[in-house]
């Protein structure tokens, strides 16, 4: 059920009323500036709260830690910018502040179920 709802977050479905709105804040905070590294203390300055206290708001209100849902973010952008452009493997990973071309490929292909460059060529493909 978190996977679910943490998903559902990020890829724009309506959030459910009862979100802290340090919490949206944050997950704000994380899809605007996901291309650059983003440690707890600043998410947790950003929200006027401390480190333990924005990881037990943000999973209790999400479902998800904020770890989890910035690579579930970082990896929409992946999927957009795959789709989307004819940037390689490897500059989408810069572009979606990921460290290594390995954890776009294990990241997306764990949550996607196919490679990156498989499914680039999977949304080119025409349906009979």
């Amino acid at each position: 059920m978190s996977t679910n709802l943490c998903v559902a977050l990020v890829v724009n479905t309506p959030l459910k009323t009862c979100v802290d709105p340090r919490v949206r804040r944050t997950m704000a905070l994380m899809e605007r500036e996901f291309h650059r590294k983003l440690r707890l203390g600043e998410l947790a300055t950003a929200a006027g709260l401390s480190v333990s206290r924005l990881c037990h708001l943000f999973k209790k209100d999400t479902g998800s830690s904020p770890a989890r849902y910035l690579k579930l973010a970082r990896l929409k952008r992946a999927k957009e910018l795959i789709e989307k452009s004819s940037l390689s493997v490897k500059e989408v990973t810069v572009a979606v502040g990921l460290d290594s071309v390995s954890h776009l490929v294990q990241g997306f292909k764990q949550h996607y179920g196919a490679t990156p460059l498989r499914h680039r060529f999977r949304s080119f493909e025409i349906a009979p």
